[in-house]
């Protein structure tokens, strides 16, 4: 995401005039490949300041701007963020110059997906409008549905105020980047098909988004939400939102745009979001396990079926515990005769839920029901010891996170270890990673995107007094959750983990 991607650009009152960090690639400030803007080069550009971060938009009429859902939607709270913390500018290529407009309403396609990226739109409704004059300051049509540029011919326009520099996908944003201030236009942007090839970006679909740019020329972070217009038979049109991509203008990652061409997206913004509201997900039919329930078999999880819902994950149960995740299961004889079941749990806009499947016994390789588990037998416990009291260190350490950055596929992480008094001494720390990533699954012996987890152990490198360094083996992008514990010499664990999570793109 062009708001979100690596790490958020943000557009702080103290930050509206940073200097190049050091180090910098010095490069002319515009849109990577683009230049300054004159006042009728996108009179339909709009500023979108949602919440102190940096996006752009498209003014569809005096009321109304479109700009990228992931900039103005909460994914922690399963929420649009309040109209009142967005603002609006309009009508000059200034960035700090006005008119500023308050937003009253909010409406995010409910065919958003945070997980594919598609249908990646919202209509903000400004509290007061604008003043359109039809040369600096305009609406902008949308392309008919089912139009597509012809790759590598077609001219498309992006404009916005994002970054300017050319970056690696694996290269984090700079901590102090230079925001241009003038609007910046690339005129001859041309479609591509490379995005549907690009392994980074799979599962792409091609229906719902318009892949575009090349090595030197594409959006990039502060871009997110703005246009790229058409001029089709001399009227400008809006052909695509500005949604995401790896790195900034790198050969072989173009950016990919919200196909404003494809029936829903477009539906959605020909009617400024009326009627469209976002639901919570359901279930319409209960998940089941199929397959031959017996060792050397491999069982499946039919997710059933749900709405309101762009994802789902599987979790498998033996006799109600969790042991495993994904879509499938091997079982071995050391399965027989207890109950497995898929647990799913599908995510939408608007929450979270979850449904199980029923119970299968797991049976014999020579079949019938296998015979009733015998109760363990209860040894008594022998007398406890007395209580052996401890002269020195009685109390566990903790581990407290100094700091973390993370790239696409690797995170460092700075961690102290605090012991309290009377202490021997810190002796270390460990802990692992869990990070949860989208792929392709086979379901039905259909391909389809779902979310898998994988555990990584961490190890941590002593830097300074009682300070670790952890740099984590290279991950799948997705969501990370870091479980540390702090250990002392005394033989004491922490018992309950630290935990952050951090999200990479």
């Amino acid at each position: 995401m062009r708001r979100v991607l690596a790490s958020v650009v943000p557009l702080l009152a103290a930050v509206l005039a940073i200097a190049p960090s050091a180090g910098a690639m010095t490069t002319t400030p515009r849109v990577v490949g683009g230049h300054n803007a004159t006042s009728t080069d996108a009179p339909w550009q709009a500023l979108v300041l949602p919440n102190g971060y940096l996006c752009g938009g498209a003014i569809l009429d005096s009321t109304h701007v479109v700009t990228a859902a992931h900039c103005i939607y909460d994914e922690d709270h399963y929420t649009p963020i309040a109209p009142n913390t967005v603002t609006v500018r309009a009508g000059s290529t200034n960035r700090n110059v006005g008119p500023d407009r308050a937003v009253s309403a909010i409406a995010i396609d409910p065919d958003y997906s945070p997980e594919t990226q598609t249908n990646d739109a919202a209509i903000l409704t400004l509290s007061t409008a604008l003043a359109l004059n039809g040369t600096t300051l305009t609406a902008i049509g949308l392309t008919d549905v089912g139009w597509r540029p012809v790759d590598g011919v077609t001219s498309l326009r992006l404009s916005g105020w994002g970054l300017t520099t050319a970056r690696s996908p694996y290269a984090p944003v700079p901590d102090n980047p230079t925001i241009p201030t003038t609007l910046q236009v690339a005129p001859d942007v041309h479609a591509t098909s490379a995005c549907s090839t690009t392994p980074e970006y799979q599962p792409f679909d091609d229906a719902a988004l318009l892949c575009a740019g090349e090595a030197g020329l594409d959006a990039c972070q502060g871009d997110s939400g703005g246009p790229l217009a058409v001029d089709d038979g001399g009227a400008w049109k809006l052909a695509g939102i500005v949604t995401g991509g790896a790195g900034c203008a790198w050969a072989g990652y173009p950016g990919y745009y919200a196909r404003v061409a494809s029936p829903s997206l477009h539906g959605f913004l020909v009617n400024r979001g009326a009627g469209y509201s976002l639901s919570a997900p359901a279930f319409t039919s209960a998940p089941a396990v199929t397959g031959t329930a017996k060792p050397g078999q491999t069982v499946t999880c039919d997710p059933g079926t749900y709405t309101n819902a762009y994802t789902y994950a599987v979790q498998w149960r033996v006799d109600g515990a969790p042991v495993d995740d994904g879509d499938t299961l091997a079982l071995s004889s050391s399965d027989v005769g207890h109950a497995i079941s898929c647990l799913v749990v599908a995510t939408g806009l608007r929450g979270s839920v979850q449904a199980a499947s029923p119970s299968v016994l797991v049976l014999p390789l020579t079949g019938g029901t296998p015979p009733p588990t015998q109760p363990p037998v209860i040894v008594p416990a022998p007398p406890l010891p007395p209580p052996v009291v401890e002269k020195h260190d009685i109390t566990a350490p903790t581990a407290k996170v100094v700091k973390v950055r993370c790239a696409r596929t690797v995170c460092l992480l700075d961690v102290k270890v605090v012991d309290p008094a009377p202490s021997d001494g810190v002796k270390g720390l460990s802990g692992s990673v869990t990070t949860s990533y989208r792929t392709i699954c086979k379901v039905k012996k259909r391909r389809k995107a779902c979310t898998r987890s994988v555990v990584q152990r961490l190890t941590a490198k002593l830097s300074e007094t009682n300070t670790y360094k952890i740099t984590t083996p290279r991950m799948h992008v997705g969501k990370h959750v870091f479980a540390l514990y702090g250990l002392d010499v005394a033989g004491h664990r922490q018992a309950k983990a630290t935990k952050v999570t951090k999200t990479t793109r």
